[in-house]
């Protein structure tokens, strides 16, 4: 599908214009310096001065890693110099810098005060790439042109623990690490053996950890919002869906932020913590955006063509209407109608599905049903699109295959 886009994309203007989006790195400094420092007090201690400089050094270095990430996650962005920004069939140009378009994974727009900042992922890159356009329509042209917009494919999230959401958490913590600290007086009071203190003491530690480090995968398609949770995976169709508020909390020491979706039918939102980094995080005004778009998206499509019977008798109809040949029921429908169905988010999942195995017949249908795998946030509902695609290909393997062997038999009989 991406040779597909690449072929036929060009931007509405040949040449745009927009800023690289980088961290400044000043504020590092004094974290750099501790360490330096922190170094240098190692001499003495390895010179066998003491262990007072061993314990100095230690704070010294921990203090510098506390400090560097802190300053590193709240360092302020600056941006560069407007740089061209063109495409072509194979390479997005910036500049001077070329991104080939087929590693491009993942485009996301985030609104800011004057313009829009669009961040583009990949699969070779640690870090993402984002660039600052005064003009939105000029960022949204890019995304669509590049297929990574909402139209054409699904959006994943990475959202921190759902634990770190709840209310309760963070006072549940520290409530139950001073409890552990009186428990510890007593048990060394009392002189009882240590070992079971010890494994009490990892346990609670270690579930805190676990509790709070399972991260919440979030992927939003045209159909809605998935969201995969530690051995469970909830979808929320876009009609079940009210609200979507993004905020951030900042502090001196860090900044925090989250999402809260109001969802049809239940007393408490949804809540997921997420990272504020602009540059590099999931941040929650970016998945605030994209929900926005897909649900636009979605709302797009008009009144689906609608099947009846069952699943092989769905397959038939889509196809007679493909090939111009629809009975009474239908009427006179245009085949381009089986094309919108598989794409149309608001279709019964029955009727994508046949309109995929009609589809996959061919090789402009078979794009058609990638755009609409690549679209669909619903698993079950991902699997069966694919599957009429694989077992297309199986078809046309096992008709290379028969062609083949009888092109072989006519040789010998020659």
């Amino acid at each position: 599908m991406s040779e597909l886009l690449a072929k036929e994309s060009q931007l509405a203007k040949p040449t745009l214009e927009a800023s690289l989006v980088r961290r400044e790195l000043r504020s590092l400094r004094l974290p750099l310096a501790l360490m330096v420092l922190s170094g240098v007090s190692l001499v003495p201690a390895l010179l066998g001065a003491g262990d007072l400089y061993s314990i100095v050094s230690g704070l010294i270095a921990v203090s510098g890693l506390i400090l560097g990430a802190v300053r590193f996650t709240n360092a302020p962005l600056l941006r560069g110099h407007p740089v061209d920004v063109k495409l072509d069939a194979e390479f997005l140009h910036l500049g001077s810098r070329r991104l080939r378009r087929s590693a491009l994974t993942q485009g996301l727009l985030q609104p800011v005060a004057d313009g829009v900042e669009l961040q583009l992922r990949s699969e070779r890159w640690r870090e993402p790439t984002v660039l600052h356009f005064s003009d939105a329509a000029e960022a949204q042209s890019l995304l669509t042109q590049l297929g990574l917009d909402a139209e054409m494919r699904t959006a994943h999230f990475v959202a921190q623990s759902e634990w770190l959401g709840k209310r309760w958490f963070v006072p549940s913590v520290i409530a139950g690490s001073l409890l552990m600290i009186a428990v510890m007086v007593q048990w060394v009071a009392a002189e009882w053996p240590a070992a079971p203190l010890l494994v009490a003491i990892v346990g609670f530690f270690g579930l805190l950890t676990l509790s709070a480090a399972v991260p919440v995968l979030c992927s939003v398609g045209l159909d809605g919002l998935s969201v995969r949770k530690l051995g469970k995976t909830e979808f929320i169709p876009w009609a079940q869906i009210l609200r979507v508020t993004p905020h951030r909390a900042k502090s001196v020491v860090m900044q925090a932020g989250g999402i809260e979706i109001e969802v049809r039918g239940r007393k408490a939102p949804l809540r997921l913590p997420m990272a504020t980094d602009s540059l590099a995080a999931d941040t929650p005004e970016r998945l605030a955006a994209r929900i926005e778009q897909a649900r636009a998206a979605s709302a797009a499509h008009g009144a689906p063509l609608a099947l009846s019977g069952s699943q092989a008798e769905r397959v038939r109809a889509a196809k007679a209407v493909l090939e111009g040949e629809a009975g009474y029921r239908q009427g006179h429908i245009a085949p381009e109608a089986v094309s919108a169905l598989v794409l149309d988010p608001s279709a019964a999942p029955e009727d994508r599905v046949a309109a995929a195995h009609a589809l996959a017949d061919s090789k402009a249908g078979r794009a058609q049903v990638r755009i609409a795998v690549s679209t669909t946030a619903e698993r079950s509902l991902r699997e069966a699109l694919g599957s009429a695609l694989s077992k297309a290909q199986e078809r046309e393997f096992e008709l290379d295959e028969g062609s083949e062997a009888e092109q072989a038999r006519g040789k010998r009989r020659g």
